[in-house]
């Protein structure tokens, strides 16, 4: 985790510096080195995120503050729950009011695994995991108990729920990072529409029937 940030400002008078706090755990100050290919991968995410700021269509705010607060959280019940938020955000940001919304679960799966396939990811496993997760953030919001190993469907060891912990993070992180560029550059992003045509891409209606039981199986 982080402590938090420095932001500097330069203006006619020079330049001002501003230390923002982070507002969860609070940690000890670190220094960090960057090599040359992260530091390029920072400030091509960094100028994305700026230039989208303030605009109605860029990544939501609340993407990037649940994702910093997951990973910052000493509880890993509390993690677990920023983490859906941040991905419910991102792939379930169409879907209207929480009381219109149906099969939320297999729906934001469904999309990450398939969003994720030009990241590196397997579709399939991708999608196994992501509804795993909803469904022990669904439980862990419901009042019940973290299980010290996750199963997860077509694995055949359990996860440990440190190790469940940062997978999660690692496809939030990857599904964050993609879709600041897909903001920038696609304008019908993040829209029913968008997320159909990504889905159902090159399949016809049979194919398409047939991807969809599949998946759910």
């Amino acid at each position: 985790g982080t402590a938090g940030g420095v932001a500097l400002k330069k203006s006619h008078m020079g330049t001002s510096m501003t230390w923002n706090m982070r507002q969860t755990r609070q940690f000890g100050h670190s220094d960090y080195d960057l090599d040359q290919k992260t530091e390029r991968e920072v400030k091509k995410l960094w100028s994305a995120m700026k230039s989208q700021a303030g605009k109605k269509q860029s990544l939501p705010s609340i993407c990037v503050r649940r994702f910093n607060a997951a990973i910052d959280r000493s509880s890993l019940e509390d993690s677990i729950v920023d983490h859906l938020i941040a991905a419910e955000a991102l792939f379930l940001r169409d879907a209207g009011s929480p009381e219109d919304r149906g099969e939320l679960g297999f729906r934001l799966a469904l999309r990450m695994g398939t969003f994720l396939e030009p990241a590196g990811y397997k579709k399939k496993d991708a999608f196994k995991f992501a509804k795993r997760a909803y469904d022990v953030r669904s439980g862990v919001a419901h009042g019940g108990e973290l299980p010290k190993n996750i199963r997860i469907s077509g694995r055949s060891d359990e996860v440990l729920i440190h190790d469940f912990v940062q997978e999660l993070t690692g496809l939030v992180r990857a599904s964050l990072k993609r879709a600041v560029g897909l903001y920038a550059s696609t304008s019908d992003f993040a829209t029913t529409e968008y997320w159909e045509n990504l889905l159902f891409k090159n399949l016809d209606g049979r194919q398409s029937q047939k991807f969809l039981r599949v998946t759910a199986d």
